[in-house]
């Protein structure tokens, strides 16, 4: 008896081993198992985190000639050659809609989407009361509420300080109306293409959206380097998808390159070429 245990093993593992060789065919050229089978998702060459536009700075003091309210505006990230109605109210940027103090002549847009301006106000107000805030729209006072553009929508907001009304304080996106998101960019040299792969949130349901990447920066967008193809979002107001963008000759570069994403369609101009989210792309950390 204590013979035949060694052969006992020995005769489970000649079973064994055709079993062994088996699996490990099957694991190299058939059906994958086991964790290497697990495809390891590649890194992009590039990403961008959006960030909100319009930015910049803002501004109230009284002018000593006419005495009368003026808003110093320094901001970018709005759509070309454009009119914005600018206004004073009581409140703050996260408690919009109380009385308007006062309104400004509207600040007009130059062709690189600045607007730098000082703005008179359009009513007699000498004294900058505390507990306003200042709100940029997306169209000229004219427009405000209209049947010919009803977007009124305000797309910039700042509150002005109670302590020091006269000092410039940051303007941005107003609350309330922020989508956010980020995109990433994967080079294949194969197919001289990259992939643009877009998460982007709280946007308006069923709403199309122009996209362009640019050279420069946000604040000074440049030339058009690859025109997109506008998304469309589902109706929660989010994209999460994929196109391939041909004409890459040379991977994307680290820096120099924006994504720029629009209020409205590629096609559009105006009010509805106003800038949504841009960001610049970098390389991933």
């Amino acid at each position: 008896m204590p013979l035949t245990t060694p052969l006992r093993r020995r005769g489970v593992a000649a079973l064994a081993l055709p079993s062994l060789l088996l699996a490990a065919c099957s694991g190299s050229g058939g059906s994958p198992s086991g964790p290497s089978a697990t495809p390891t998702p590649s890194t992009p060459d590039v990403v961008a985190h959006l960030d909100n536009l319009p930015q910049g700075t803002a501004r109230v003091d009284v002018d000593a000639r006419t005495h009368r309210l003026v808003a110093h505006l320094n901001v970018t990230g709005l759509a070309a050659n454009v009119a914005h109605a600018v206004q004073l109210h009581r409140g703050s940027c996260l408690q919009r809609g109380g009385e308007l103090v006062t309104a400004f002549a509207d600040g007009v847009s130059g062709a690189g989407g600045a607007l730098v301006a000082d703005l008179q106000a359009t009513s007699s107000v000498a004294t900058i009361p505390a507990g306003v805030y200042v709100e940029i729209h997306l169209v000229g006072a004219a427009q405000l509420g209209s049947a010919v553009d009803p977007q009124s929508i305000p797309i910039a907001c700042s509150d002005i300080s109670a302590t020091a009304p006269a000092a410039a304080v940051r303007i941005s996106g107003t609350p309330g109306y922020k989508p956010f998101g980020a995109a990433s960019l994967s080079y294949s040299s194969a197919s001289r293409s990259a992939k643009l792969a877009l998460n982007l949130q709280a946007f308006v349901g069923g709403s199309v959206h122009g996209m362009q990447i640019l050279s420069g920066t946000c604040a000074a967008p440049g030339a058009t380097v690859h025109a997109l193809t506008d998304v469309t979002t589902d109706a929660r107001g989010t994209v999460t998808s994929t196109q391939s963008i041909s004409g890459f000759d040379v991977p994307p570069p680290a820096s120099g390159w924006i994504l720029m994403i629009r209020s409205g369609p590629g096609a559009a101009t105006g009010p509805q070429a106003q800038p949504l989210l841009c960001g610049p792309f970098a390389k991933p950390a």
